[in-house]
């Protein structure tokens, strides 16, 4: 039986569609930002990392990636998020870098009883607490913008094309080192705000 909807039904297939076809899109953005980061971070840094940790749910997405700079341990996650543009519902892509500071002691106060296994304020496995202080968004055409005082945009391709390469290249590290520029001291700020009076 071949059922097909008609009237309000169609234009909510057709929207849906339309959706899926911008997810698939906005995650190849996605991918090309990841791949060009982790390969500059990684020959950059030493303690960096991908080993599939991921704080969205969103499936298509890259893992997060977690580096470390001056000392302080930062993060960019990837994610996809539903935005309204004159009264339609479209996505966007977010890039959002932030820092993280553990919930406990560095060195556990009960480290004969398997770490912090008894620590009530332990609510995350990784004993870590996140704090986003920027984010990208990307839209469909390529085009990222910034949030916050961070006002300007870049653009990635995803062509293929060797010259419009070398441009993502660019404009990817560009975004990269201004956004940890502009976050780093809030995020020396959030790390020692429970130490510091």
């Amino acid at each position: 039986m071949n059922i097909e909807a008609t009237g309000k039904g169609k234009k909510a297939q057709d929207r849906l569609e339309a959706i899926g076809s911008q997810v698939s899109d906005i995650s190849r953005k996605l991918d090309k930002a990841h791949e060009t980061l982790i390969t500059h971070i990684l020959g950059k840094t030493t303690n960096s990392e991908t080993k599939g940790k991921k704080r969205s749910s969103v499936k298509n997405v890259p893992d997060r990636i977690e580096f470390k700079l001056n000392g302080l341990p930062f993060y960019i996650d990837f994610t996809i998020s539903a935005v309204e543009n004159e009264g339609l519902t479209s996505v966007e892509g977010c890039i959002v870098y932030g820092v993280n500071r553990p919930l406990c002691f560095l060195k556990c106060l009960f480290p004969k009883t398997d770490g912090c296994k008894y620590c009530d304020r332990v609510p995350r496995c990784d004993r870590f607490e996140d704090k986003p202080l920027v984010k990208f968004s990307i839209n469909r055409d390529g085009i990222l913008r910034s949030s916050g005082d961070l006002d300007d945009q870049w653009r990635i391709s995803d062509t293929g094309k060797k010259d419009e390469e070398e441009e993502n290249n660019k404009n990817i590290l560009d975004l990269n080192y201004r956004a940890l520029d502009h976050i780093w001291r809030d995020a020396l700020d959030w790390t020692n705000e429970n130490i510091l009076p």
